[in-house]
């Protein structure tokens, strides 16, 4: 079995060299929130291990016990607040109720350790103070109803348990043994067992780290190329993507469907007369205004310049005819910028909506009668909401027939000059 110092050498070894693999992902991508707190929990770590190997013949004894814990917990509060960070979340630990609870767990140690000297309570205390690290750890990396799925996490949230449970059935065994512990560095199996159990913890946990921030980023990646960059919302593919999702979730059970298409009035004048500037401005809120109404079941997607599309489920004709209407009079009531005025952004909005099974086919053919009744929205002149009826259909093909007779005509011409 391995001796006691030399595991405290492993761990100490094992903190730097994730420190410095950390520190160079903290450094690579310093947009990722929460990595330079682990990389400075790490050192903290590998700095409280080298005070506690110094106390033999080299620093006094209630030094090393002082100075090594608060280096081990500014350390593990550190790589606390970095796994707040990178989850998104709000620390459940405040600052200041961290600092009460060091100096108390400071003043309780120097006393066991200068005037009241006791080595098995002392050691018992901060085995259970670590494994109370380890539960906030692992609430830090929980995510809630598992909205995300992290393989990482797992891992991490794995080594601090083990982590927890070694620590708490050590400080057990020590109130409960009859035979009291004298020194940190005795070769006995209650030390080195929790001991080595911390040199794995502490690579798996250094894996663990770069997982995640390998998933995270790929998150980023996937996030990027899936959203529109001007109006945040969903792009055309990731619509589709997301339609896709939900349809497959509500598959079993024939559902009321319906869909809308948005396109914002003379939105290529707003751009002429005001500027791309403004006319960014004018998507952007539109989008937003929009975002705003929709529920849960909701699809919402840019499909390219001023056309935006909603797929919604359980929305029968006359509400989704309703929801049209609350966010055409949303949008009408917008002001983006001071030198326009209310009213000066409108949209025509075309609405369909069956009720029939859940799939992709089913949306692509609202789409397009979707699609219809936002011309019949445009030709009836604009700033209004249409239903599909079948009428619209041969009338959107004729038009479209023409814009394409037109455009042949127009390429003939050319060629004959």
């Amino acid at each position: 079995m391995l001796d006691i110092k030399t595991l405290f050498i492993l761990l100490g070894t094992s903190h730097l060299i994730g420190a410095i693999v950390i520190g160079c992902l903290a450094f690579s991508n310093r947009e990722l929130k929460g990595v330079k707190e682990w990389a400075a929990g790490r050192v903290l770590a590998a700095l409280a291990i080298l005070a506690l190997v110094l106390r033999y013949g080299i620093i006094p004894e209630y030094f090393s016990v002082i100075t090594g814990n608060l280096l081990l917990y500014l350390g593990l509060y550190s790589a606390l607040c970095g796994n707040y960070k990178i989850m998104g979340r709000k620390p459940l630990l405040r600052h200041r109720w961290f600092i009460v609870f060091l100096f108390v767990y400071l003043s309780i140690l120097f006393n066991w350790t200068v005037f009241e000297a006791n080595y098995t309570y002392r050691v018992a205390l901060v085995s259970f103070v670590n494994t109370m690290f380890m539960i906030l750890l692992i609430h830090s990396l929980w995510s809630k109803n598992n909205e995300e799925t992290l393989y990482s996490k797992n891992l991490l949230i794995t080594s601090y348990l083990v982590l927890g449970t070694s620590e708490s059935l050590k400080a057990v065994i020590l109130l409960t043994r009859t035979q009291p512990e004298t020194s940190l560095f005795d070769d006995n199996t209650l030390t080195a067992i929790p001991m080595f159990i911390a040199c794995c913890c502490s690579i798996l946990t250094s894996i663990g780290y770069l997982a995640l921030v390998v998933e995270k980023l790929n998150q980023t990646l996937i996030g990027l190329s899936e959203k529109d960059p001007l109006t945040d919302v969903l792009n055309r593919r990731a619509f589709f993507k997301q339609a896709e999702r939900i349809l497959r979730l509500n598959k079993k059970n024939s559902a009321e469907m319906s869909v809308l298409f948005l396109d914002i009035d003379y939105f290529k004048a707003i751009n002429d007369t005001y500027g791309h500037e403004v006319g960014d401005c004018v998507l952007k809120q539109v989008s937003q205004a929009t975002a705003e109404l929709l529920g849960n079941q909701s699809c919402f997607a840019r499909f390219g310049g001023e056309e935006f599309c909603i797929m919604q489920l359980d929305k029968n004709a006359e509400q989704a005819m309703a929801l049209a209407e609350h966010i055409r009079k949303a949008i009408k009531a917008m002001c983006p910028v001071q030198k326009m005025e209310a009213g000066a952004v409108t949209c025509s909005i075309g609405v369909s909506s069956k009720k029939q099974k859940p799939s992709l086919t089913a949306l692509n053919d609202l789409l397009y009668e979707a699609d219809c009744a936002m011309y019949r929205a445009k030709k009836l002149g604009r700033d209004q909401v249409c239903l599909y009826s079948p009428d619209m259909k041969l009338e959107s093909e004729n038009y479209y027939q023409n814009m394409v007779d037109q455009t042949e005509l127009h390429l003939t011409h050319i060629r004959l000059r």
